[in-house]
């Protein structure tokens, strides 16, 4: 319903409306005050359940991940300290999303960065769960490539061409930018497994995979 209504809203208002926010624009101007209520704390409860998922990870990364990158002894006094500190990084992400925020950048714009994100990390992402000669690394450099490729390529918040963008062919495009972030992170993943096997590298055995992971039943 969402994407309808832009999409009527681009064709119905004037080119400086922001259309992104059309339907909420309509309901505080038209709905009774108890209406506008239930609509918001729908939309927070929205927020939440996403918000919810990213503390969780951000939380994972910060008290496990990195915890067991940076120190091998859990024991230790800076593995304490890490691990108190997971508890309050995800409140200190809160204070840049706050100020990010408060710019007012378009939703929607903010919607196609995460598609061209998504584009990017892709095909690295799903082609390191069936191929053993692909590896973390390679599919770090596969997004960091994808993702330079498709900023490059990326629109402004109007969607048209960046200044110092407009020299690069089919800059401002937003499908090329799709395009072009999926298609780089997939060569590069591609000629790096191709690099992996001319090497003999020593691939991940997943088999292994049913002696570091147990079942929770």
């Amino acid at each position: 319903m969402f994407g309808f209504i832009g999409i009527l809203a681009v064709g119905i208002l004037p080119e400086d409306a922001n259309h992104s926010i059309v339907l909420f624009d309509t309901i505080m101007k038209i709905s009774p005050q108890w209406v506008i209520m239930i609509f918001l704390v729908l939309a927070v409860m929205l927020v939440a359940s996403s918000l919810d998922t990213l503390f969780n990870s951000i939380s994972s990364i910060i008290g496990t991940d990195l915890k067991d990158f940076l120190s091998k002894d859990s024991n230790s006094p800076f593995t304490i300290s890490l691990s108190k500190a997971m508890k309050i990084t995800p409140y200190l992400c809160l204070i840049p999303a706050v100020i990010i925020a408060s710019q007012g950048y378009s939703v929607l714009y903010l919607f196609l960065i995460a598609d061209m994100v998504c584009c990017a990390i892709l095909f690295p992402v799903f082609f390191g769960l069936y191929s053993s000669k692909f590896n973390g690394n390679d599919a770090v450099i596969s997004m960091i490539t994808g993702l330079i490729i498709g900023t490059l390529l990326f629109p402004n918040p109007d969607l048209v061409t960046f200044e110092w963008f407009k020299s690069i062919p089919y800059s401002g495009d937003l499908f090329a930018s799709f395009y072009m972030s999926f298609i780089s992170s997939a060569l590069i993943s591609f000629l790096l497994f191709v690099k992996n096997n001319i090497s003999s590298r020593q691939g991940f055995v997943f088999s292994s995979l049913n002696k570091n992971i147990s079942s929770l039943d």
